[in-house]
């Protein structure tokens, strides 16, 4: 089945046959071999099943829940109330809760504004005012610094500022410190810039013994690298390190890279700083377009009855999912429930964002019960979810106003995003839509499955402080959705 089939399989309704009532004995079977699997020893698996509708004839089109349930729609549950690590399946609540609040349409803006309109070229200071962009980049700034050049301004008697008030700034709670150095725990902030990360490049130097060529880009972004890496021999391995000191602006680079070896070495990093980087930034693209600026940048907020000379807009929330959900990223989540918080109640803080998660999921009859959430992306050991609340989220997406934009935005298996390379050549090819989650130790993955019967359901799998590989346990996973996806009537 492809995409757009299964995206119509879950946004119509027409008559067919009856919801699947049992689940075959096959896929029974095979789930409880799954939870007795060696490479769970001592940990903790939840799984749950519902009926969700059925396809009608051969239009793809489907029946869902409220029409017609299912006296029994739970047809697979082993620990459905318990509390697990979702990891990244918490962004499914974060995805549902801002289509919800905000809208497949909402857009982020991020502001150029000065004390005053320019004076014979000439302005105090500017103010980039971050507005919770996730996607924001230096091709955007180069967008923004057009416009004020058409506005006449051709000097800064000042700074270039970054404004980040609209969020509270800070690490997310219980995000494990030897994570902070990498691109998957950036720094979040209002203002945001190439999603707050950088690539550091290594390739070998002119011989052996001499020192490697190690860079950052994009080069807008350069931070300070101190790289003591060195070129090896030609038949040596490559074994290169990176590291950013906790709390330090530094990179560092170590080890060997073999002469010869045309390919970079490359590690993504989190970027220090992000409002004064892209404050930076900003200013060297202002140079490329001839306005120049006296000062240093820094941060400052910008004055409340100033101008504003120009602002880019992101594009529509739905877009923004696609990555969120597709590739997993963290800082989207991040942004999105700070921009809950604020939009609920003027604070953009992640318990404010959590708080509003929580009053949607009441508001659509999803248990809160024990739920405990401190991140929207998963990334903090503190987040606790039931595997009822999960499929809570999934069933009321299904049904929602938006729910084309959450279902559109999921992993494909052996198609796109995170599940790209998993359950290709199965029946689960194509027929499902699931988000992943990955952890160490922990691991998720819960969406829709479209069987060889013609039945749509609702699936989570939560197994969590195993002993097992996480290859095991991914395997885990994918056993449960393919059986699912070959269940017949």
């Amino acid at each position: 089945m492809t995409a757009a089939a299964f995206l119509a399989c879950l946004t119509c309704c027409a008559v067919g046959a009856p919801p699947l009532a049992e689940l075959p004995s096959a896929a029974r079977h095979e789930i409880d071999r799954v939870i007795a699997d060696p490479a769970l020893a001592g940990g903790f698996a939840g799984v749950l099943v519902i009926a969700a509708g059925t396809q009608a004839g051969g239009a793809g089109l489907v029946r869902l829940l409220p029409y017609e349930p299912p006296r029994r729609p739970e047809l697979y549950g082993h620990f459905v109330d318990k509390l697990f690590t979702p990891a990244s399946n918490a962004k499914l609540f974060t995805a549902a809760a801002a289509l919800d609040k905000l809208g497949a349409g909402y857009r982020f803006v991020t502001t150029v504004r000065s004390s005053r309109p320019p004076i014979e070229g000439n302005v105090p200071d500017l103010y980039l005012v971050g507005g919770g962009d996730p996607s924001l980049d230096l091709a955007d700034l180069r967008e923004l610094a057009a416009a004020l050049r058409a506005k006449g301004v051709r000097h800064v008697r000042g700074a270039v500022l970054a404004d980040t008030r609209r969020y509270e700034r800070r690490l997310g709670e219980g995000w494990a410190v030897d994570d902070l150095p990498w691109y998957y725990a950036p720094e979040i902030t209002a203002l945001a810039i190439e999603r707050n990360q950088v690539t550091i490049r290594v390739l070998p130097g002119e011989g052996a013994g001499r020192p490697a060529r190690a860079w950052c880009t994009p080069e807008d972004l350069a931070v300070p690298l101190r790289s003591t890496a060195l070129t090896g021999p030609t038949s040596g391995r490559t074994a290169v390190e990176f590291d950013r000191p906790l709390g330090g602006a530094s990179y560092l680079v170590r080890g060997t890279i073999p002469a010869g070896r045309t390919a970079e070495v490359t590690q993504a990093m989190a970027l220090p700083d992000p409002p004064l980087a892209a404050a930076a930034a900003f200013r060297k693209v202002l140079a490329e377009f001839g306005v120049s600026v006296d000062d240093r940048p820094a941060e400052g907020p910008a004055p409340a009855d100033g101008v504003d000379l120009a602002t880019h807009s992101s594009a529509p929330l739905e877009s923004l999912l696609q990555r969120l959900l597709k590739q997993s990223d963290n800082l989207y989540a991040e942004m999105l429930l700070r921009e809950l918080g604020f939009r609920a109640s003027g604070r953009g803080t992640p318990e404010a964002g959590a708080e509003a998660i929580l009053a949607f999921l009441r508001a659509h009859d999803v248990s809160t019960d024990g739920l405990h959430l401190v991140d929207g992306s998963g990334l903090s050991r503190y987040d606790l979810v039931t595997p009822k609340a999960v499929a809570g989220v999934l069933r009321t997406m299904m049904l929602h106003r938006d729910s084309a934009a959450f279902t559109g935005a999921l992993p494909v298996a052996g198609v796109d995003g995170t599940l790209s390379g998993r359950m290709k050549g199965t029946a689960a090819e194509g027929s499902v839509q699931a988000k992943t989650g990955f952890l160490s130790n922990n691991t998720s993955l819960s969406g829709y499955v479209t069987t060889r019967g013609r039945d749509l359901l609702i699936a989570t799998t939560m197994f969590n402080h195993f002993g097992g590989t996480s290859t095991a346990v991914r395997a885990l996973h994918d056993r449960v959705f393919v059986a699912l996806a070959e269940a017949g009537r």
